[in-house]
């Protein structure tokens, strides 16, 4: 607690038993205490604070107990500043208790992480730029099997998006066949995120599917030139024999 004060930049002197107090939830962290804190709260020294404290060992148990999602990988240094972005929020708000933001902040974590110094090679538009989750950008499936595919799109750049969308570019030479090849993209500001999705039925091919897909703008130009693989979607199709018996076998 001591530790946490000073890094909170608080300038009251506090005993020792008074912060046990606290720690222990025998006194409550309350209005009066947070009016010794100095606003803007500057994050910078509360998640060095909870870097130096988090043990590794402790990271995963932690994100566990915060609510953070199992599929997202442990990370000290997300979570830290997640950490503290939870007591920024609790500093400035003017009720005793606040939401729990850490899962959202550690994701904003990542993703701000990821998006560090990506830039896609070539733009039409300057301060134009995009990342995509890698979710699963490659499916497995049956020959006569549908499957869903989801795009989870950012704008990482400093384009306002309007009258966009995302077209399947081959569909002429590939066999899978896409609920949709145009897929309108709602407006999205720097900053932003959109989701999109599709159903894609094996249609009775095996083999590997290459589908490229384009973000155009509203002229039917390519927004990102030569960057295809941002969008694109690997199906891979075959022939499960023993799937194709029990079917027969419940039509029968």
């Amino acid at each position: 607690m001591q530790g946490l004060v000073k890094a909170a930049r608080i300038l009251r002197d506090y005993s020792d038993d008074h912060l046990k107090s606290i720690y222990n939830g025998n006194k409550p962290f309350s209005t009066n205490f947070k009016k010794q804190l100095t606003k803007p709260v500057d994050v910078g020294p509360l998640t060095s604070f909870f870097k130096g404290k988090l043990k590794n060992d402790c990271v995963e148990l932690l994100a566990d107990a915060l609510g953070i999602p199992s599929s997202l990988e442990r990370n000290k240094d997300y979570l830290a500043a997640a950490l503290a972005e939870q007591i920024k929020a609790f500093i400035e708000s003017k009720e005793d208790d606040v939401s729990l933001i850490v899962s959202d902040s550690y994701e904003r974590q990542r993703v701000s992480a990821i998006q560090s110094g990506y830039q896609i090679p070539q733009v039409r538009y300057t301060g134009d730029n995009v990342w995509v989750e890698d979710g699963s950008r490659r499916h497995e499936t049956g020959c006569y099997e549908t499957i869903h595919h989801e795009w989870v799109i950012h704008n990482s750049g400093k384009v306002v998006w309007t009258k966009r969308k995302l077209v399947l570019v081959n569909q002429k030479e590939v066999r899978p066949k896409f609920s949709m090849t145009e897929i309108d993209i709602p407006d999205v500001l720097p900053g932003g995120i959109t989701k999109i999705a599709v159903d894609i039925a094996a249609n009775g091919f095996e083999g590997k599917f290459e589908c490229k897909w384009e973000m155009q703008d509203a002229d039917g130009e390519n927004c990102f030139p030569n960057s295809r693989y941002i969008f694109d979607v690997d199906i891979i199709v075959s022939f499960d024999y023993d799937r194709f018996k029990s079917d027969r076998r419940t039509e029968s």
